[in-house]
């Protein structure tokens, strides 16, 4: 199952959540992206229907590259896997931009009426 990843505004703080193609939310809200990858990366191995036959359901080639960034171990690990979970994931939607601005422009707005009526 193909899902997007959204970044939102809740509560004053960014979530993160994903969604189905017709906007249906299949995660709970979740603090950080790291938190994002880990609930995808369960989500996935839950519904996988096949016979696993990995150990383990983290990609190593992650936590190497993360661990060791170099030139030399970037172009070798550059492969994106052959699974849905070993794919780098992004945020399809960013709501929490949108938000912020929208934040922006009211408050620039009430503090220039303000100012206005102390002037006046």
């Amino acid at each position: 199952m193909k899902l997007q990843l959204i970044k939102d505004l809740k509560n004053y703080r960014a979530v993160f959540y994903w969604c189905n193609s017709k906007g249906k939310r299949h995660s709970p809200m979740l603090p950080t992206l790291v938190h994002a990858y880990e609930w995808h990366l369960l989500f996935q191995r839950c519904i996988y229907k096949g016979k696993e036959r990995r150990k383990d359901g983290v990609d190593r080639r992650l936590g190497y590259l993360l661990e060791n960034k170099t030139r030399k171990n970037e172009r070798r690990f550059k492969s994106k896997g052959r699974r849905l979970i070993d794919t780098a994931f992004y945020i399809s939607k960013d709501l929490y931009s949108e938000k912020i601005e929208a934040l922006k422009k009211l408050t620039v707005e009430s503090n220039s009426e303000y100012y206005e009526r102390k002037s006046a």
